[in-house]
């Protein structure tokens, strides 16, 4: 140990710097740490709770690291600051007053309109609005699917998308043409993203948005308790579900006319 002519403090060091192995005290009040394969600073308070360390600017305490309840780490902000945070085994959080160490309620954003977060990768959910699981938010999701008819003919699907959230799905899909089988089978078009959810009378209506020059005014898609596709009703007072031969009746024959734009929100498990 030595010091220099500049009346700088030297340990284990020829001279003030950051990468040799040992310490300094600089002339103008800086501490410089270096260790070799092992922490460079350890600081522990006993007995009580409280700050471990304080930061001051001018003199006047801007903020403090200190520990509450025997094990909890907190970083807060000077005396008196609700802004901070409060780790344990369980909780990354917001803390409470400088050097409490306790947790802080709705007090304190992540983030501003100005100074946002990028990303945020979870793997369970987000309780928006209460703490509640009918205020969790354990899914969102979108994309592509694929528009089918499973009771027999061909279709061409210019474009088919979904957007999930939560339990709930949208779906929607442009069909450029359609040709059902000439059978009586019922007329459906299946490949939803997801089945309806198997909930008593879990039935859902949608609506559309073009038919192209076909007669679908009476008509109604809907879908049901289980099901992965969806299926048409008469909207004229009777509880008729349309086959495919009824279809071509009303211009569904493979034409360019039988472009249509359908759209249906649903619930899944």
């Amino acid at each position: 140990m030595r010091i220099d002519s500049s009346g700088n403090l030297l340990v284990g060091q020829p001279s003030i710097n950051y990468n040799d192995i040992g310490g300094s005290i600089s002339a103008g009040g800086t501490l410089r740490v270096c260790a070799d394969s092992y922490h460079a600073a350890t600081f522990n308070r006993k007995t009580s709770d409280g700050d471990i360390a304080i930061f001051y600017k001018d003199g006047t305490t801007v903020g403090s690291i200190g520990v509450a309840s025997g094990d909890n780490l907190y970083f807060v902000g000077a005396t008196g600051s609700t802004k901070g945070i409060y780790l344990n085994d369980n909780t990354l959080g917001p803390a409470a007053t400088g050097g409490a160490g306790s947790i802080s309620d709705a007090t304190t954003n992540l983030g501003a309109s100005s100074a946002r977060w990028k990303d945020i990768y979870l793997s369970g959910g987000v309780y928006l609005g209460g703490t509640t699981s009918d205020n969790l938010l354990d899914d969102y999701e979108e994309g592509d699917w694929t528009p089918t008819l499973p009771n027999g003919g061909t279709l061409t699907v210019s474009a088919a998308t979904y957007v999930k959230i939560g339990n709930q799905v949208t779906v929607t899909c442009y069909i450029s043409s359609i040709d059902p089988s000439a059978d009586a089978s019922q007329f459906r078009i299946g490949g939803l993203p997801f089945s309806n959810a198997t909930i008593a009378s879990n039935y859902f209506g949608g609506s559309f948005g073009y038919t192209g020059q076909n007669d679908l005014s009476d008509i109604m898609p809907i879908t049901g308790t289980g099901l992965t596709y969806i299926y048409l009703q008469e909207n004229d007072g009777t509880v008729t579900a349309p086959s495919n031969n009824t279809m071509r009746t009303k211009g569904l024959t493979g034409d360019a006319a039988d472009a249509m734009v359908l759209t249906i929100t649903y619930r899944t498990s």
